[in-house]
C-alpha cells in the first residue's frame, strides 16, 4: 500500500510515517549503541553487538531520509548505504553469536562459520549491487537471522541458560515477525502499512539485542 506524501508549507516529505518509523528504529539502535559503549561491556561480544546496533541505526536513518521522505529528490541508487548497513550490521550480529558459542564449540566449527559469514555477505552485496533489488537484502536478512543466529543461540541458551542469548532469541523473534510482515504486506492504514509495522516490530528486535549485549557480562 503505497503512502501518499505530505506537504508543510510546499515542502514535500514522501511516505512520512515509514520515514518516521525508520527513524525510530534508527533512534532505538543508537540508544542501545551509545548506551553500551558507555558500559563496555560484553568483551570481543558486546563490541560486536554495539556495532550491529550503530550499523543498523545508520541503515534504517538513511532509509527513512533516502529511501522514503526523500525520495523524490534523489536516485534510486541512493537506497544502497541503507541496504548496504543493513547487511553489514547482520554481519556483526553473526559474529557476535559466532563467538558467544566459540567456547563450546570445536575450533573447526568455529573457523567455518567464521569463514562462510564473511563469504555470505560478499556473495549477497555481489547480487545486490548487480541487481539492485531489495528483495535480495531481504533474503540475506533471512539467511543470517534464521540460519545463523538462531540456531547458534537456542545452542547457547540449552547449554548454559545464558540471559544474554534469552534476550537475543527473543529479538529474533521480534525480528522474523517484523518480516513476516513485510513480506505479506499486512496494512492497517494507508498512513499505517506494511512497512510502518514492520518497523516497529523492528524497534522491538534492536531493543532486544540491546539488552542482550547489556546481559553478558552477568550471565553469559
Amino acid at each position: 500500500m503505497q503512502q501518499p506524501p505530505i506537504f508543510i508549507n510546499g515542502f514535500q516529505i514522501s511516505e512520512p510515517m515509514t520515514t518516521a518509523t525508520d527513524i525510530l528504529v534508527a533512534g532505538v539502535c543508537f540508544y542501545g549503541y551509545y548506551q553500551l559503549n558507555q558500559r563496555k561491556t560484553g568483551g570481543k561480544i558486546g563490541w560486536y553487538i554495539k556495532y550491529y546496533l550503530l550499523m543498523m541505526s545508520l541503515s534504517t536513518f538513511f532509509g527513512g531520509l533516502l529511501g522514503h521522505g526523500f525520495q523524490h529528490t534523489v536516485s534510486f541508487i541512493w537506497k544502497l548505504p541503507s541496504w548496504l548497513f543493513g547487511m553489514y550490521s547482520l554481519l556483526f550480529l553473526e559474529r557476535a553469536s559466532i563467538l558467544q558459542a566459540s567456547t563450546l564449540l570445536k575450533p573447526r566449527t568455529s573457523s567455518i562459520f567464521k569463514i562462510l559469514n564473511i563469504i555470505e555477505v560478499i556473495i549477497f552485496t555481489i547480487i545486490v549491487l548487480y541487481t539492485l533489488d531489495f528483495i535480495y537484502v531481504g533474503v540475506h536478512s533471512a539467511v543470517a537471522v534464521l540460519i545463523v543466529v538462531l540456531p547458534l543461540q537456542i545452542f547457547l541458551y540449552q547449554k548454559t541458560k545464558s540471559q544474554s542469548s534469552y534476550q537475543i532469541l527473543i529479538g529474533v523473534a521480534w525480528a522474523v515477525v517484523a518480516y513476516i510482515i513485510f513480506i505479506t504486506e499486512v496494512s492497517l492504514h494507508t498512513y499505517f502499512n506494511h512497512l510502518d509495522i514492520a518497523h516497529i516490530f523492528m524497534a522491538l528486535a534492536a531493543w532486544k539485542f540491546y539488552q542482550g549485549g547489556l546481559k553478558l557480562d552477568t550471565n553469559l
